[in-house]
């Protein structure tokens, strides 16, 4: 093995190995047959089907990579006030014209046009929400996940590092040096 691999705590390299790789070997696809009982009251046999599963090693899941963000983790900004009183004066003037005019038709389509701002409100709004995820929080979570993928495990100081970059993290502040 590589000398630059060393652990930076302990300086051996007999029990070091590459975080990705001890993640991904201690997940494995299972195949296995279960009995399905009949439904309640049936008297049809038991059936015996194949199902498929996953099995994760403790050490692999406490080393899984940052989950991958959604868009929802993002707070969505206030619904800009224009549209709001766009809506609100149009509301109201169908109001008064519903009320002191034979005009109900053309109350009635102020009305439902009084709904469209707030919708174009709401679609800038999530377009903002998406803006401020790509460029926020998708860099962050990819900076997170380069680092993830250069990190290595030391088992004998239960900690992880980075090769030549000598510093070395115990393995209960991860996930704190990850997202640095």
């Amino acid at each position: 093995m590589n000398e630059d691999l060393k652990c930076p705590k302990c300086r051996q390299i007999d029990m070091v190995q590459k975080l990705s790789v001890l993640y991904e070997g201690g997940i494995a696809k299972i195949q296995y047959q279960a009995w399905v009982p009949p439904p309640p009251g049936s008297k049809l046999p038991p059936i015996l089907t194949k199902r498929e599963g996953t099995n994760q090693t403790a050490l692999s899941a406490r080393f899984a990579p940052p989950p991958q963000p959604s868009v929802k983790t993002v707070k969505a900004p206030p619904l800009n006030s224009r549209y709001k009183f766009l809506a609100l004066g149009l509301f109201l003037i169908s109001l008064v014209l519903s009320f002191t005019s034979n005009y109900i038709l053309v109350s009635y389509i102020i009305l439902a046009s009084a709904v469209i701002p707030l919708v174009i409100g709401l679609m800038k709004r999530e377009e903002e929400r998406n803006r401020i995820w790509r460029e926020n929080v998708v860099p962050r979570w990819e900076r997170a996940m380069s680092k993830w993928n250069s990190l290595f495990y030391c088992a004998r100081d239960d900690g992880v590092f980075i090769p030549k970059d000598g510093n070395w993290v115990s393995a209960e502040n991860i996930e704190t040096f990850l997202w640095e």
